[in-house]
């Protein structure tokens, strides 16, 4: 017979489960429902969504790009304003940030800890605080997947990718981490980010389907892809208004 620990344990995760599912299928809709121009689309300004592989220097393009334009950059500055407007702690937000909280903590975090927020929650808390700024102004957003929270008409989906020597030179170079630990630390980024999108959104996020633009920084440089970023939403974004 099953302990009433483990008892626990199916009934968390079957309700963690439905609760994701639902949360996937509200999100899903709202996607679906993109085909057709809405009148929402017209409630909200444009936003550039920034998926970028571990080391590849993705956040600093989206820096180069929202000082290009005079856009907000929204990066790990995000993660303030949610805690400010929803009495969140910021170092819980911090663990289902951009990543993978781990079964243990979507199971018993609430049980164990009334301070941790859950990756449902925090989905909401943060689609609410993107949504709300992109009524008022023109945003880029680095990672998060943020461009299955936002409007997909009013948005233009980036991803930065780069050979992994590459990415474990530069994670080299920036922390001073020796090569093992560089290879390590990338892999394990980009385990985490792939998690994250897919339980969060049940999509891949390695597709290169899921975005309008994909550059390989490696031959661009940081500089090269920013002004293709930039260009590109000149293009499919400002000019169709």
């Amino acid at each position: 017979m099953k302990s009433g620990l483990e008892r626990y344990m199916v009934a968390a995760a079957a309700e963690r489960q439905m609760r994701r599912q639902l949360f996937v299928k509200s999100l899903e809709q709202h996607s679906e429902a993109r085909a057709e121009p809405t009148a929402e689309a017209t409630k909200y300004q444009h936003f550039i969504a920034i998926s970028r592989e571990a080391g590849s220097g993705g956040t600093d393009v989206a820096f180069r790009v929202g000082e290009q334009l005079g856009w907000r950059v929204f990066d790990r500055n995000v993660l303030d304003t949610i805690s400010e407007r929803n009495r969140a702690p910021r170092d819980m937000l911090e663990i289902v940030d951009d990543g993978h909280p781990g079964w243990f903590f979507e199971a018993f975090g609430c049980w164990f800890n009334r301070r941790l927020v859950v990756q449902s929650r925090y989905l909401i808390y943060l689609k609410a605080i993107l949504r709300e700024t992109l009524r008022a102004e023109n945003i880029v957003v680095v990672g998060r997947g943020a461009q299955f929270l936002l409007p997909r008409e009013n948005g233009l989906a980036v991803r930065i990718i780069a050979s992994e020597a590459y990415r474990i030179d530069q994670m080299r170079k920036r922390h001073g981490l020796g090569y093992e630990q560089s290879r390590a630390m990338i892999r394990r980024l980009d385990d985490e980010r792939r998690r994250f999108v897919k339980q969060a959104f049940n999509r891949d996020s390695q597709d290169p389907y899921l975005y309008d633009l994909v550059i390989n920084i490696e031959r661009t440089g940081v500089d090269g892809a920013t002004d293709l970023i930039v260009a590109a939403a000149k293009r499919l974004l400002l000019e169709k208004r």
